[in-house]
C-alpha cells in the first residue's frame, strides 16, 4: 500500500483511459487495474480518419509504446477471452510486452477469464470462472 499515490482502475473505455493515464503518470499511481481495456485504437479509427494520422506517430500514443513506464507500479489487468467488444488480443499484446520486459508475474499480472465476455468486471462471473483462468 502506497499512501502517497493513487490506485487507478477502469472498465472498457475506462480501462483504455487507465492504461493511457496510468502509464503516462506513473509517479501518481501506485497501481493500475484496467479491465477489458483498449491498448491499440487503430481498429476503431475509420478509414477516413486514418488518412489524417501518421500511422507511425499514432503508434507512439498506444499503451504498448509506454508499457515500460510501469517499472515502479503494480499492474493487474483482466480480460474475458470471448469479449466481442474489445478483442482479447488487445490485452494479450500487453501481456506479451510485459513478458518481454521480464515483469509478467512480478509487478505485472494478467488474468484472462475463460468463457467471459465484455462484462469481465462482473465479480460473480469473474469469480466463478477464475479457478481455471490463465494467470501470469
Amino acid at each position: 500500500m502506497d499512501a502517497d499515490r493513487v490506485y487507478l482502475t477502469g472498465l472498457s473505455m475506462g480501462g483504455e483511459g487507465t492504461w493511457h493515464i496510468g502509464l503516462r503518470h506513473p509517479d501518481l499511481f501506485a497501481a493500475i487495474v484496467p479491465v477489458c481495456g483498449i491498448t491499440d485504437a487503430h481498429p476503431w479509427i475509420g478509414a477516413a480518419a486514418q488518412a489524417l494520422f501518421d500511422p507511425a506517430l499514432l503508434s507512439l500514443t498506444t499503451p504498448l509504446a509506454v508499457a515500460d513506464n510501469a517499472s515502479n507500479q503494480q499492474v493487474v489487468f483482466y480480460h474475458g477471452d470471448v469479449d466481442p467488444t474489445v478483442p482479447v488480443g488487445q490485452s494479450r499484446a500487453m501481456a506479451a510486452r510485459y513478458r518481454q520486459l521480464g515483469w509478467l508475474g512480478k509487478n505485472v499480472r494478467y488474468v484472462e477469464l475463460p468463457g467471459v465476455n465484455h462484462a469481465a468486471w462482473n465479480l460473480r462471473i469473474a469469480t466463478a470462472r477464475c479457478s481455471s483462468c490463465w494467470r501470469a
